[in-house]
């Protein structure tokens, strides 16, 4: 206390000891320890690194969804989570994002859930969360694999787009299966051919009555069946299905001529008069309104690629 009796302020300083001196009036000086509390006030960051709840690897059905949940505890701030797909890239459809505040009001649970629907392409992939939170320099990661299983993915292709009566055709049977411990059906018109079980199928100079069948292969794991069909175009030159037989009518009255044809592609049907070129019709049917005595037409058959008959 000073002579008026109103308190003095003495300045501290931060030391291990402090002390509080005082000057009398004699000159001398007296001096007695005392015991400060220092309150240092700073923030304090907590972070623990993430966890995927499925554990480091997970094993699917493609088609079926399962739902991948990253978590991270306690963290002060609450951690800020995301996920990564197969490539890097972050995830941002079918997520939700949930915290929960601990007792102390101060630290918090947070957690990143991904719902997914699993495809062929997720097989064998690393999905990433990754957790971030000021305490951090540098993000802190968990990862998890897959693999998926998936019934067979299906390529038929054939030995040629162009494909001429009695040829050899060679079908082959691509598939990509998990797992692929696969059996290989071949099907004429959805008829099990027997016997065939490898990834080719050949026809050995294929004829016209094999013209608009069907060729398919069927595979099968443990997953599902697939199967991929293909229609065969024959290609054949024209042929009367039918003998053009000479017929009989009145003069003067009306007759019809028929001509049945096959022929792959459809042929153009011409029609002339007995030495002449001069065409009458091109349709399957020639009708002519009145007869004469000993008249006789002609008819040509062409297809598409030059042939005559």
């Amino acid at each position: 206390m000073g002579r008026s009796g109103t308190p003095r302020k003495y300045p501290l300083h931060q030391e291990k000891n402090p002390q509080i001196k005082k000057r009398g009036s004699e000159g001398g000086e007296i001096a007695r320890e005392i015991n400060v509390p220092l309150s240092v006030c700073h923030s304090v960051f907590h972070h623990f690194s993430p966890k995927i709840v499925q554990g480091d690897f997970l094993r699917t059905t493609a088609g079926m969804t399962v739902e991948l949940t990253c978590e991270s505890h306690a963290g002060k701030p609450k951690a800020e989570l995301t996920w990564l797909d197969g490539e890097g890239n972050v995830v941002t459809d079918d997520i939700e994002y949930t915290t929960q505040l601990l007792g102390d009001d101060k630290r918090a649970n947070a957690a990143l859930k991904w719902t997914l629907t699993p495809r062929r392409e997720h097989d064998g992939k690393t999905f990433t969360c990754r957790s971030e939170n000021p305490a951090l320099t540098q993000p802190l990661h968990a990862r998890i694999s897959l693999e998926v299983k998936y019934p067979p993915e299906i390529t038929l292709k054939v030995s040629s787009d162009k494909i001429m009566e009695h040829d050899n055709v060679k079908f082959t049977c691509e598939a990509v299966a998990n797992p692929g411990d696969v059996n290989i059906k071949w099907q004429r018109n959805d008829e099990v051919i027997v016997g065939d079980h490898s990834t080719t199928y050949t026809i050995t100079r294929v004829t016209r009555e094999y013209n608009k069948d069907t060729i398919s292969c069927e595979v099968s794991n443990a997953v599902g069946t697939t199967k991929s069909t293909h229609t065969l175009n024959v290609l054949y030159g024209p042929v009367f299905r039918s003998t053009i037989e000479n017929v009989a009518a009145d003069i003067g009255s009306e007759v019809t001529l028929s001509c049945d044809v096959d022929g792959n592609p459809k042929p153009d049907t011409v029609w002339t008069f007995e030495g002449s070129d001069a065409v009458l019709s091109t349709q399957s049917k020639l009708v002519i309104p009145s007869t004469d005595a000993g008249q006789s037409w002609q008819v040509h058959l062409q297809s598409h690629s030059g042939g005559i008959c």
